[in-house]
C-alpha cells in the first residue's frame, strides 16, 4: 500500500493535504514557546533512548520523542502504544501488546505493531504523515487537519477532537502540542 493511499476522507484540504505548504508555512503559537521549550527540553535530555529505539526501527528519533510526548506525556513508565502503564500488557487500544521488560522493548513493539519502520524517512513530512496514521485518520472524516499533528501552530484550530477512542468531541480543546510544533522546537 502506498504512504498517500490510505488519505481518503473530509473535505478536499484535508482529505489530500498539501504537506510542504503545511509544513512550510507553519508557525509556532507564540505563547506556547516556553513550554515548547521546556518540552524539546526534557526530549534532549533522553535523546539516547529515542536514538536506541530509532537504531532498530529506523523511525527517526525526533519522531518517536514527539509520539512520546503525545501517547505518555513523556513518561517511561508507560507504553508507546497507548500511554498504558508498563510493563503492560496494554489495555487500551492495541489491546494485550506485551508485558514488556522496558520502555525501549515496548517502544519497538507500538512502532513495528503500526507498520512505522517499513518506511523511509528522507524528510519532515513523511514523519508528519506516519504521525497522522499512528494516531488515527478520524480528523480525516470530520474535514479538519489533525491536531495531534498541528495542535500549537497556525495549522489547527485546535477545537474539536477524539477524547478517547473513537469518541469525538466537537467541542474539546486539545491542550497537548502536536508534533508539528515539537518537530518546530527542536529545529527541524
Amino acid at each position: 500500500m502506498g504512504l498517500l493511499s490510505w488519505l481518503k476522507g473530509g473535505t478536499p484540504a484535508a482529505r489530500n493535504p498539501d504537506w510542504n505548504q503545511l509544513w512550510s508555512t507553519c508557525t509556532v503559537d507564540q505563547s506556547r514557546v516556553t513550554e515548547i521549550a521546556n518540552i524539546c527540553k526534557k526530549i534532549l535530555d533522553n535523546k539516547a533512548r529515542y536514538d536506541y529505539v530509532s537504531l532498530h526501527t529506523n523511525v527517526p528519533w525526533y519522531l518517536i520523542a514527539a509520539l512520546h510526548y503525545r501517547e505518555a506525556s513523556l513518561n517511561f513508565r508507560t507504553c508507546l502504544h497507548n500511554g498504558d502503564p508498563l510493563p503492560g500488557p496494554t489495555i487500551h487500544i492495541p489491546r494485550g501488546r506485551g508485558p514488556f521488560k522496558t520502555w525501549e522493548e515496548a517502544s519497538i513493539d507500538a512502532l513495528k505493531y503500526d507498520g512505522l519502520n517499513q518506511f523511509t524517512y528522507g524528510t519532515i513530512i513523511p514523519c508528519l504523515i506516519m504521525a497522522e496514521k499512528y494516531n488515527g485518520l478520524g480528523m480525516r472524516k470530520k474535514g479538519k487537519y489533525s491536531p495531534y499533528v498541528w495542535a500549537g501552530t497556525n495549522q489547527s484550530d485546535e477545537t474539536g477532537k477524539y477524547v478517547s477512542d473513537g469518541i469525538y468531541n466537537p467541542l474539546a480543546k486539545e491542550k497537548q502540542l502536536g508534533v508539528a510544533a515539537i518537530f518546530k522546537g527542536l529545529g527541524l
